[in-house]
């Protein structure tokens, strides 16, 4: 009689290494050998062979056992395990760092049920960094993720660690994978998060995925980052209830927007909330020609204005000031802050998420290592971290164009 054979987890620990284990489950005739869980589908390339015979289930073994090997078939295909060898399911652990941003709630479920589906043992690292050092990490079950993409921000929690920062504390992240079994990581947040997972990967080898997802759409290399288009629906809705007042009492509104150095919210809000002026680090900006522009258009009527300026000009105050004092207007200054993290994901932030999911885990499935996941020019791919760190951050063109009167 030939058995199908699962996976059950089952921490077993070795006389000279700290690793958890998987034990081999035979299910046979309705489960003789017993035991609870999903049956995975075996993947050859997601198990390794290292643990003695002792830690196999004892008897009645299915009819081809015998005191030396036993051969059982999986999908069509026989499987041997000898004497002193069985297999043991490849761990790989999803976590969030940096920033948070919509569409991450999403991304840690696709990640989770693809990589089980691939036949990997997902784990979940909370607290980021912080959650390597510290041992935050646990098995990953689908009570964990279901009823979770409607969510914003993370339900793994996010943090930076200044510990991180130094090898000791790497070291002590590593002994902490290796002791769970976990052979890989994919890392959802930012360029930094990005780098220190490099770093990471240089000290022990551990390969990673990297899912951008930062509302400063500010990542070398991909168009796209998980968390914008949540992001710019917050700011348009914002936006669209500040000019009701704007436009009730003839006031001008200064909206300040989040994105670090880079003004992709702005430039994106300001063209599509009709905004009359727009500064953001990327473009020179004139005062004295705004300042005539904006007086033209007050003699033809206009009794509201709408300016949308990216934090890292930090110039918000001033500009509210310039209007009161230049145009003669009543001003106010209004900082969304970090309300545009926050917001259940958009349906292109939730379709991004999957998308990016599946392509993290389909890279180290691969055998890829430090690799990000990009959308580019319509298409995705993965590119190095090497050509994220080394390259700048490029607005599309047309997009800056399109600004360049709002800023003169």
């Amino acid at each position: 009689m030939e058995a199908e054979a699962g996976i059950e987890p089952a921490n077993v620990g070795f006389a000279n290494r700290c690793l958890t284990t998987w034990l081999l489950r035979l299910e046979i005739d309705a489960g003789r050998h017993g035991g609870s869980g999903d049956v995975v589908p075996c993947q050859p390339n997601n198990f390794r062979i290292v643990t003695p015979w002792r830690h196999l289930p004892k008897a009645p073994f299915p009819a081809k056992a015998t005191p030396t090997c036993m051969t059982w078939t999986c999908r069509g295909e026989e499987r041997q395990v000898r004497h002193n060898e069985f297999f043991i399911m490849e761990g790989i652990a999803i976590m969030t760092s940096g920033g948070d941003a919509a569409g991450m709630n999403p991304a840690i479920k696709c990640c989770v049920d693809y990589s089980r589906m691939l036949g990997y043992k997902p784990y979940l690292v909370h607290n980021g960094l912080r959650g390597l050092i510290d041992n935050h990490i646990e098995e990953a079950h689908s009570r964990d993720v279901s009823g979770i993409l409607h969510r914003g921000g993370t339900i793994l929690r996010s943090s930076r660690s200044k510990r991180f920062f130094e090898y000791e504390y790497r070291k002590q992240a590593y002994d902490n994978l290796q002791n769970h079994g976990i052979t890989k990581l994919i890392v959802i947040g930012g360029d930094g998060s990005f780098r220190a997972l490099n770093q990471f990967y240089a000290d022990f080898k551990v390969p990673f995925a990297g899912i951008p997802a930062t509302i400063d759409n500010d990542i070398p290399g991909t168009d796209y980052c998980l968390g914008v288009d949540t992001a710019l629906n917050m700011i348009r809705q914002n936006v669209d209830s500040i000019r009701d007042t704007a436009s009730s009492f003839s006031r001008a509104f200064v909206v300040e927007t989040m994105g670090r150095h880079c003004g992709y919210l702005a430039m994106a809000s300001a063209v599509t909330s009709g905004a009359e002026i727009c500064l953001v680090p990327e473009l020179e900006y004139d005062l004295d020609s705004i300042e005539k522009r904006l007086r033209r258009q007050i003699d033809e009527g206009r009794e509201f204005i709408i300016a949308i300026v990216a934090e890292g000009c930090k110039i918000s105050d001033y500009l509210t000031k310039w209007i009161k004092d230049q145009l003669k207007m009543d001003a106010r200054l209004t900082i969304l802050g970090h309300i545009q993290r926050g917001g259940s994901p958009s349906v292109r932030d939730r379709l991004m998420a999957f998308k990016f999911g599946i392509a993290a885990v389909d890279s180290l499935h691969r055998g890829e290592t430090n690799k990000i996941m990009v959308y580019k020019s319509g298409a995705y791919a993965t590119i190095p971290i090497d050509e994220v760190a080394d390259q700048r951050v490029s607005i599309d063109p047309i997009l800056v164009d399109i600004c360049k009167p709002l800023c003169r």
